[in-house]
């Protein structure tokens, strides 16, 4: 009898092959899900980030373009490998507003070649160009916005 109440006890103590093979493969998933949410976050990162760059980057350009002062007549796209970025390229649209003499200024920045899914930052601000600066291409104030 005591034999018997032995045996029964040291049945019990441990694990059986099926509850330990089901653990982990539950510890499995719960890894590889953990280690797929890390990459997500990772990735989300490197984007946040591409697209702060570029925000600053489009910001600091519209700046150097109002500066050169004849924004109606000025070049409209081009590279910024002078910011050290030959991979990135703008756009610049000049538009009439709607109102007399003033006009919608929009600078894209996005990626040579890129893909829809790729970062891309937009700056518009408005433009007052005074009457008399339009034949002589002087004179142009604005600011981002």
């Amino acid at each position: 009898m005591l034999n018997n109440e032995r045996n029964k006890r040291r049945s019990r103590r441990g694990f059986t092959l099926l509850e330990v093979a089901v653990a982990t493969a539950i510890l499995a998933v719960g890894i590889s899900m953990g280690m797929g949410a890390l990459s997500s976050m990772s990735n989300t990162e490197v984007r946040a980030r591409q697209s702060e760059k570029m925000n600053l980057l489009a910001v600091e350009k519209m700046h150097e373009i109002l500066g050169l002062g004849d924004v109606v007549n000025q070049q409209t796209e081009g590279t910024l490998e002078d910011y050290g970025e030959p991979d990135l390229k703008w756009t610049l649209e000049v538009a009439a507003s709607g109102t007399e003499n003033i006009y919608t200024v929009r600078l894209t920045i996005e990626k040579d070649n890129g893909t829809v899914s790729d970062p891309s930052a937009e700056v518009s601000t408005l433009l007052f160009v005074p009457p008399d600066s339009t034949t002589s291409g002087t004179g142009a104030t604005g600011g981002t916005g």
